[in-house]
C-alpha cells in the first residue's frame, strides 16, 4: 500500500511539475531565437542600408569624371585644339578663345563642388603642360604638385585607380586628398580628380552610425581611403590584412576581439564601404534578453517546483482520506463522526459524497427518465395542438366557397382532396421528422385550399434551394407561419397580398424565410411575442408562431433561433435558423 501511495504521489508530482518546466524552457528558447534573429536581421538591414547609402553619395562625387572623360577621350576636334596649346609656342584668337571655353567647363564643377580640390588634365606632349582648375595651364617643372604624374607613368595597366596623398603647394602648409585618376586610352593622357576626404566625413556625419562603430572605404588595391575613427598604424595593417581575405559579410577577430563586417562592393569604382562593430556591442540586445530569460527560467523553476511540492503534498493527503472514508463506508464501517468540518473545498466533498452518494445518483436517474418522458409527451401535445385549429379553418373556407357556388363540384373536390391530404400529413407519425420536399407539398396543398376561399387577394412566391430538398426538418413548420401572414397580416386589406417562402443554406444551418407584404406587427405586440417566445408554454392567439417555435426549441435546444422582422403597413418577416441534421434513415425518430 505504501509503494502504491509513493507512485501516486510521484506522478501527480511530475505531472505538475515537467509541464511547466517544458513550458518555460520552450518559452526560454524562443525568446532568445526570436529577439536574436530579429535583432541580426534589423542591424544587417540597417548596416547595408548605411553603406549603400555612403557608396551612393561617394559616387556621387565620383561622377563628375564622367563627362570630361567623354569630352576630353571621344570627341577629336577638342583633343586635337588641346593638343595644339599644350605643344604649341604662340597661340592665335582662335586657340585663346577655345582654351578659355576649356577652362570654364574644367573650372565649373570644380566650383560648384566643394568637396573637389582640384581637376588636371594631361595629354602625352614634351613640355609637360597640362590644364588645371586651378592654375589654368602650367608645366610640370614649374608646378608645386607632380607626384599625380609619378603615379600615372607608373601605372600602366589599369584604366581608374586612386591613391591617397598629401598635395603641398607650401612648405609650411599641405592638402590631405583622395586622388581618382582616369586614364584616356584612346589619346594617351588622363584625367585626375583631386578630392577632400574632409567632406566625406561630414556627409557620414549626417547618418546614423553606432559610437563603437568603424566605417571604411578601401581601393582596389585595400589601401585605407577613409575612415571614420584614426586608426594607428599596427591596427590598420592587422585590419587591412583581414579584411583581405573576407567576401561579403563575416566576422574576423581584431586583437583578440570577434568584430561582426559588413560590406558592398562598389563595381564601377572597385572600392569596398566596410562596416565592423564589435560583436559584443552589436549582439548586447540579445545577449542580456538570454541572460534574462535563464534568470527568469531558474526562478521560475523553484519557484514552480515549491509550489508544486506544497499543493501536491495537501492534495494528496486530501484525497487519501476521501478515499479512507469512501471505503470505509462501502464496507460498511461508517460513522457520521468522521465527517469533517467544512474548512476547504475538500472537506467539503468529502461530505456531499457520505450524504448524498446513493440519494443522488438514484434521484438522477429517476429525473432523467422523467425529462424524457415530459419532452417526448409535451412535444405531441404541442404538435397536436395544430390539428383542430388548422380543422376549424379549413371547414369554415370549405362552407364559404359552397354558398357562393352553385353548381360545378370540382374546386370543392380539389378542396376536399387536399384537405385530405393535409389531415393524413399532419395525423400520421407526427413525432416524426421529414424531408422538406413533403413539408413544401403539404405547405402548398394549404396554399391551394386558402386561394379558392379568398381568390385573388393573395399570392405565394417560392424560392429554395433544391439541394436541400432531401434534408430533414420537423413537420408543420411551414403552415402555421403561412397561415399567421394570411391571418394576421394580408386578410382584409384592399390591395394584393404577398407571401415569400424561403429555404437556403446558411453555413451549418437551413434558413427558412416567410415574409408578406401585410399589415405588420405593433412594437408592443412584438415584444408581447418575443416574451412567450422566451418564456414557458402557454396558451395565445397567436398559436402557429409559438407551436412552432416551441416544437423547434424542444427538438434542436439552443442551436435552433427564430427571428421576426417587422414594420408597420409595410409587412412582416419570420426566420427560422434550423442545424443542418444529416439523418441516416428516412423516418429516423429523433
Amino acid at each position: 500500500m505504501k509503494l502504491v501511495e509513493s507512485k501516486f504521489f510521484f506522478k501527480d508530482f511530475a505531472l505538475f511539475l515537467i509541464p511547466t518546466m517544458i513550458s518555460l524552457l520552450i518559452l526560454g528558447v524562443l525568446s532568445f531565437a526570436v529577439t536574436h534573429s530579429f535583432v541580426k536581421q534589423e542591424i544587417r538591414h540597417n548596416n547595408l542600408n548605411m553603406l549603400n547609402q555612403i557608396k551612393e553619395n561617394v559616387e556621387l562625387m565620383l561622377n563628375e569624371l564622367d563627362p570630361l572623360v567623354i569630352l576630353f577621350d571621344t570627341d577629336p576636334e577638342v583633343v586635337m585644339k588641346i593638343r595644339s596649346f599644350l605643344t604649341g609656342t604662340k597661340f592665335s584668337i582662335e586657340n585663346i578663345n577655345f582654351y578659355r571655353i576649356v577652362q570654364s567647363f574644367i573650372n565649373a564643377p570644380a566650383n560648384a563642388r566643394p568637396y573637389i580640390h582640384s581637376i588636371y588634365v594631361y595629354y602625352d606632349n614634351d613640355m609637360g603642360r597640362f590644364l588645371t582648375t586651378r592654375e589654368g595651364l602650367v608645366e610640370l617643372n614649374s608646378f608645386y604638385d607632380t607626384q599625380w604624374y609619378q603615379d600615372f607613368v607608373n601605372n600602366t595597366g589599369q584604366l581608374m585607380w586612386t591613391k591617397i596623398r598629401q598635395i603641398r603647394q607650401y612648405e609650411f602648409e599641405s592638402t590631405k586628398v583622395i586622388t581618382i585618376y582616369r586614364r584616356l586610352p584612346l589619346r594617351q593622357g588622363v584625367i585626375v580628380l583631386n578630392i577632400l576626404p574632409e567632406y566625406i566625413h561630414m556627409m557620414m556625419s549626417e547618418l546614423t552610425i553606432q559610437p563603437n562603430q568603424t566605417v571604411m572605404i578601401l581601393n582596389e588595391d585595400d589601401e585605407l581611403l577613409f575612415c571614420n575613427h584614426s586608426l594607428i598604424s599596427g591596427l590598420r595593417d592587422e585590419i587591412r590584412q583581414k579584411l583581405a581575405g573576407l567576401e561579403g559579410e563575416g566576422t574576423i577577430a581584431i586583437q583578440d576581439k570577434p568584430y561582426v563586417v559588413m560590406q558592398v562592393h562598389s563595381a564601377k569604382y572597385n572600392w569596398r564601404y566596410v562596416s565592423m562593430v564589435p560583436q559584443a556591442f552589436l549582439y548586447r540586445v540579445p545577449i542580456q534578453l538570454s541572460n534574462i530569460t535563464l534568470f527568469s527560467l531558474a526562478i521560475s523553476f523553484v519557484l514552480a517546483l515549491g509550489l508544486t511540492y506544497y499543493v501536491t503534498s495537501k492534495k494528496y493527503l486530501q484525497i487519501a482520506r476521501i478515499r479512507e472514508i469512501i471505503d470505509s463506508a462501502k464496507n460498511g464501517y461508517f460513522s457520521p463522526a468522521a465527517v469533517p468540518e467544512k474548512k476547504d473545498e475538500y472537506s467539503y466533498i468529502i461530505e456531499e459524497i457520505l450524504n448524498n452518494f446513493i440519494e443522488q445518483h438514484y434521484l438522477k436517474m429517476q429525473l432523467s427518465e422523467r425529462k424524457y418522458r415530459l419532452k417526448t409527451m409535451e412535444l405531441l401535445a404541442l404538435q397536436s395542438q395544430i390539428n383542430p385549429h388548422f380543422l376549424f379553418n379549413t371547414l369554415h373556407a370549405i362552407n364559404c366557397k359552397l354558398l357562393l357556388l352553385t353548381k360545378g363540384p370540382n374546386e370543392i373536390s380539389d378542396m376536399l382532396e387536399k384537405l385530405s391530404d393535409i389531415l393524413d400529413y399532419s395525423l400520421s407519425h407526427p413525432e416524426r421528422m421529414v424531408m422538406l420536399e413533403k413539408e413544401i407539398t403539404n405547405a402548398r396543398n394549404y396554399v391551394d385550399i386558402q386561394k379558392i376561399r379568398y381568390g385573388q387577394q393573395f399570392d405565394v412566391l417560392w424560392e429554395y434551394d433544391e439541394k436541400l430538398l432531401h434534408k430533414k426538418v420537423v413537420k408543420m413548420i411551414l403552415q402555421p407561419l403561412i397561415e399567421n401572414s394570411i391571418y394576421h397580416g394580408i386578410r382584409g386589406r384592399q390591395k394584393l397580398g404577398l407571401i415569400k417562402v424561403k429555404a437556403f443554406k446558411r453555413g451549418d444551418f437551413i434558413k427558412i424565410s416567410v415574409i408578406d407584404n401585410g399589415v405588420g406587427i405593433p412594437r408592443h405586440k412584438l415584444q408581447e411575442i418575443y416574451e412567450k417566445l422566451n418564456g414557458d408554454w402557454e396558451y395565445s392567439e397567436e398559436i402557429g408562431l409559438l407551436n412552432t417555435h416551441y416544437r423547434l426549441k424542444l427538438i434542436y435546444g439552443d442551436r435552433y433561433r427564430m427571428v421576426i422582422r417587422t414594420k408597420q403597413n409595410l409587412g412582416t418577416a419570420i426566420y427560422l435558423y434550423i442545424p443542418d441534421l444529416e439523418e441516416v434513415n428516412s423516418e429516423e425518430k429523433y
